[in-house]
């Protein structure tokens, strides 16, 4: 399932490219998201269909580390996924604020524990798929011609989907971070 959503995923983006005409920008970028139980490292790329409205596919991982924020005692583990998205700049997309929104498909695996340090220690794992719709802002600085920063705020919901195992910890969800994007 996470194979085919990921190939559907990059044939949309690339059907996308291909129609758009060469005088569209194209972005590079890497990227960091913090949420109070997890980061999220990726990378990714965006594809400005006019000055004010951009699309963008990421690729990244989920680093999971509820600890005891989740169902159990201590939830720990992580899953690789994608993020589909669309961004629309209130000036132009070279620089200023960004309102925009995306949903990420982590692909995770969460190993945990209760009743820790006791006789009747119970551990386990859950493999799950996490669907996290989220709204994004963020503020892109140019830095020289090809060159920008972006920080950002996003709030959203991870919703665990598709569950093989216990529950675990899902809910609202709150990520900062920033992007380094270069313009190809």
């Amino acid at each position: 399932m996470k194979h085919f959503c990921l190939l559907l995923s990059f044939s949309l983006l690339a059907s996308m490219v291909v129609a758009q005409s060469s005088s569209k920008a194209v972005e590079l970028g890497l990227e960091f998201q913090q949420y109070p139980t997890g980061s999220i490292p990726g990378a990714r790329l965006g594809l400005f269909l006019s000055d004010q409205h951009s699309i963008e596919l990421r690729l990244g991982y989920n680093i999971v580390y509820h600890g005891d924020a989740g169902v159990h005692e201590l939830e720990e583990g992580g899953g690789f996924g994608f993020s589909p998205g669309y961004q629309y700049y209130f000036n132009t997309a070279e620089r200023g604020l960004f309102l925009g929104g995306r949903v990420d498909f982590w692909f995770n695996t969460v190993d945990w524990k209760d009743n820790i340090g006791l006789a009747n220690e119970i551990t386990g794992t859950t493999e799950i798929m996490v669907v996290q719709p989220t709204l994004i802002s963020g503020y892109r600085i140019p830095i020289g011609q090809q060159l920008n920063l972006t920080p950002t705020l996003a709030v959203g919901a991870e919703i665990n989907t598709m569950q093989e195992g216990e529950d675990v910890g899902q809910g609202a969800i709150l990520l900062v971070g920033f992007q380094f994007n270069f313009q190809l």
